[in-house]
């Protein structure tokens, strides 16, 4: 992947998305595939994404100048306390039940469930 600061906004492109937009250079060489020190003369740089464990996720993307990559920092996710856990398995019960209400009220029009 690579990705380019455009007007202080950090864009990220695919390897598909960054030879589709930028399949042009001259009639002898497309642009994706000019050497690195070419790509990163427009202002291309390589997306380095860190391996993340169970507990952490990735924060915003910035440019690290001392390895002249655009990587991700690592950051600790808070765990989550039991009320939280009850409320999300209470949401997801829920709407587990609601489907299966609607599917049931399809071919159950001998009684009328509640």
């Amino acid at each position: 992947m690579k990705a380019k600061n455009e007007n202080g906004n950090i864009v990220v492109y695919s390897e598909k998305q960054f030879q589709e937009q930028f399949n042009y250079y001259n009639k002898t060489h497309l642009f994706y595939t000019l050497p690195k020190e070419t790509l990163e003369a427009e202002g291309f740089y390589d997306v380095v994404i860190p391996e993340i464990l169970q507990g952490e996720k990735l924060g915003a993307i910035y440019f690290d100048e001392a390895q002249g990559i655009y990587t991700y920092p690592i950051e600790q996710v808070p765990p989550k306390t039991q009320a939280e856990i009850d409320a999300e398995l209470d949401a997801i019960l829920t709407q587990q039940k609601q489907a299966q209400f609607e599917e049931l009220r399809l071919t159950d029009w001998y009684i009328v469930r509640k």
